[in-house]
């Protein structure tokens, strides 16, 4: 039999053994420091940076209320520049630029088609000094010139006559398609039902010199307009 110090011998011996195994299985797995020391390779995970999320929310939440550039303090244009301050390849970020300025570039149309020229030029300026490099920001300003050389002519038709589609309605219709051979004008037929503005049009390219070129509107007032350069 084993004595009872063989015994206690052999444990520690044992002991000892599997002591140096781990060791060393520790060591292999671990990074050495650059003063020597080792570590084990921590799990590096990316960290979402917080400060981009808020101030995205912030271009966000002023672009939906119009605040484009405006006030200095609290705009759309002045968060993005932010969030490119502290990552200039932000996607999100550089689409919302762009999207300012074709807000911009809308409002310019928008303001063109009423007749309201200052203030669509207005909005171009605002939308090249955002980004004088985008491309639609020449088309758009060469369509409001063109828009500022246009002129309108009115045509009212009584209500009454025209659902009669009296004599009278049709004879001044003749002179109205007169008006458009000599201007060239393209038009815009208000009347009250499409019935009624299918009628007017047939009335004016019966007389017309060319296909007349036309759009409808659903109107209570009866109306002609002639645009022309």
């Amino acid at each position: 039999m084993v004595s009872d110090n063989l015994k206690h011998f052999l444990f520690t011996v044992s002991s000892l053994i599997w002591y140096v195994i781990c060791a060393g299985f520790l060591a292999a797995c671990s990074t050495p420091t650059p003063n020597g020391v080792t570590q084990t390779d921590p799990i590096v995970k990316p960290v979402p940076d917080n400060r981009i999320q808020k101030l995205l929310f912030l271009a966000e939440y002023a672009f939906d209320r119009n605040r484009l550039t405006t006030p200095v303090d609290d705009n759309a244009y002045l968060w993005y520049l932010q969030v490119l301050a502290i990552d200039n390849k932000n996607t999100h970020a550089n689409r919302g630029i762009g999207d300012l300025v074709e807000k911009y570039l809308s409002w310019a149309l928008d303001n063109s088609d009423t007749g309201n020229f200052e203030r669509a030029f207005d909005y171009i300026a605002k939308a090249r000094s955002i980004d004088d490099t985008h491309p639609n920001i020449a088309a758009v300003e060469a369509h409001v010139t063109n828009r500022t050389a246009l002129r309108v002519v009115r045509f009212p038709i009584d209500k009454l006559q025209l659902r009669n589609k009296s004599e009278k309605v049709k004879s001044q219709l003749r002179e109205i398609a007169e008006e458009i051979n000599r201007l060239d004008a393209s038009v815009i037929i208000r009347a009250p039902s499409d019935s009624l503005g299918r009628w007017i049009y047939h009335q004016l390219n019966g007389s017309a010199h060319h296909r007349v070129s036309a759009t409808f509107e659903i109107s209570s007032s009866p109306q002609v307009t002639l645009n022309y350069y």
